[in-house]
């Protein structure tokens, strides 16, 4: 059976993760009926995390996208968070998919910072140059997720679109059909994406643009 080793530093892992998934502690209390107290004696070691509450906690990231595995959670073995987008990639350049932490020390306290401070956000690292010169390769976006009829309201955005539970796209929403279904519209012109339009798209969420970070600031 799996234990907790240090309670304090698998404080710091469930708050990292949960940072890493884009998720307040309010926001797993709401969707995910983990109340926010219990989250918060998990990590500052007031009760340290149990296997159950590992493989709950487990069960909510893989739902929003973020690959994490028990052992990592509770002791730091394997291998270390990310987006399923990046795990399950057979392209190379998705090896550099999402918010890379060994990268620079500032872009992870801005990323952590924006994260913490904005219920139900998200940060990507883009990896196209479909919202090329505005948004690079390489660099970083934000923003607050909405659902269900609260997309509409994004319409003329760019915005980071969930497909699905393993991809997510930094587009502009160009129209919405009444079944909310999606144009996304690359803004680069000379863009190399295979599909610089892509109509009737389902989502699980969108997340207007609202922080922007460049990778290399000279």
């Amino acid at each position: 059976m799996i234990k907790v080793i240090d309670p304090i530093t698998c404080g710091y892992r469930v708050k990292k993760a949960r940072l890493l998934a884009g998720l307040s502690r309010r926001a797993l209390e709401e969707r995910f009926n983990i109340s926010a107290s219990t989250i918060q004696s998990w990590e500052i070691a007031r009760n340290p995390l149990t296997l159950k509450g590992a493989k709950r906690l487990i069960e909510v990231f893989k739902e929003v996208g973020l690959f994490c595995t028990v052992e990592w959670l509770i002791n730091g073995e394997g291998i270390s968070p990310r987006p399923y987008s990046e795990v399950h990639q057979e392209r190379p350049l998705r090896n550099e998919a999402i918010i890379d932490f060994g990268d620079e020390e500032s872009i992870r306290k801005e990323i952590l910072f924006f994260q913490e401070n904005n219920f139900d956000s998200i940060v990507l690292n883009i990896i196209d140059d479909a919202m090329s010169p505005q948004y690079s390769i390489g660099d970083y976006a934000g923003g607050k997720r909405r659902y269900n009829d609260k997309i509409f309201d994004a319409i003329g955005m760019n915005c980071i679109v969930q497909l699905n539970v393993n991809e997510y796209l930094l587009r502009k929403i160009s129209a919405i059909s009444p079944e909310l279904k999606l144009t996304l519209s690359s803004t680069n012109p000379g863009t190399t994406v295979s599909y610089p339009i892509l109509y009737n798209q389902t989502t699980l969420s969108v997340a207007p643009i609202i922080w922007h970070r460049k990778k290399n600031i000279d």
